[in-house]
């Protein structure tokens, strides 16, 4: 029986509200600890295309916390390291500083290929570079997701796709690995991809792209 720390917003939170929902039917999972710091809103961006669901249509962490027994809220400063749980799965959070950092403890599901697609938008670049489309599980560490690799799962792509059905796809992967995410502690998978930077948000001239890109992408996955 675990004790899992959340790393999340003290806001609405879909993802968020989702994995909790999710971890509470485990039975080895005795608690779960909501560590939640404060949340600033992004500065307003032009964006064409929104690959993940609004995340402010998720619950409250403090509504959240009265599901069950087994949820407790913590107040989180983001800087110092979260305390007396035996694993932490980042639902939302920020680039983590290195003072809050708990090595081969705090896990991330990353909505990319590591080191492919590093980064913010990465189901956007993936498609646009025409890289292999996945989630990577790993561990965090000073650098932008650069810490180990536990396991990767690629998303399925078939022809009748559109984009915004293989988006779906994607993130509802990305829910089920985080739900899960215990089932994988023990993998230590390793592939032969090239290293890349980590990636800023995708301007909007690159996302005015993405519709003929979408229809290469398959054309280059399936010939």
């Amino acid at each position: 029986m675990k004790t899992i720390g959340i790393l999340t917003y003290y806001n609405n939170h879909l993802k968020t509200e989702q994995v909790v929902t999710n971890l509470l039917n485990r039975n080895d999972v005795s608690k779960i600890i909501l560590f939640a710091q404060e949340f600033k809103e992004r500065k307003k961006r032009q964006t064409l295309f929104h690959h993940r669901p609004n995340q402010l249509q998720g619950k409250h962490v403090e509504e959240l916390v009265s599901f069950s027994n087994k949820l407790e809220l913590v107040k989180w400063d983001g800087v110092s390291p979260p305390k007396n749980c035996d694993l932490y799965l980042i639902a939302g959070a920020g680039i983590l500083p290195e003072s809050s950092i708990i090595a081969n403890q705090i896990v991330n599901i990353h909505p990319g290929i590591i080191p492919l697609s590093r980064g913010l938008d990465a189901f956007k670049w993936a498609i646009l570079n025409k890289h292999d489309l996945g989630i990577t599980m790993h561990y965090i560490d000073k650098e932008v997701d650069a810490g180990k690799v536990l396991k990767i799962f690629n998303t399925p792509v078939y022809r009748t796709d559109d984009i915004e059905s293989l988006a779906r796809r994607h993130y509802e992967l990305e829910i089920y690995i985080s739900s899960n995410f215990i089932d994988y502690l023990d993998s230590n998978e390793l592939r032969n991809y090239p290293e890349q930077d980590a990636n800023m948000r995708m301007p909007i001239e690159l996302e005015e792209k993405l519709a003929q890109s979408f229809n290469e992408y398959k054309e280059y996955l399936f010939g």
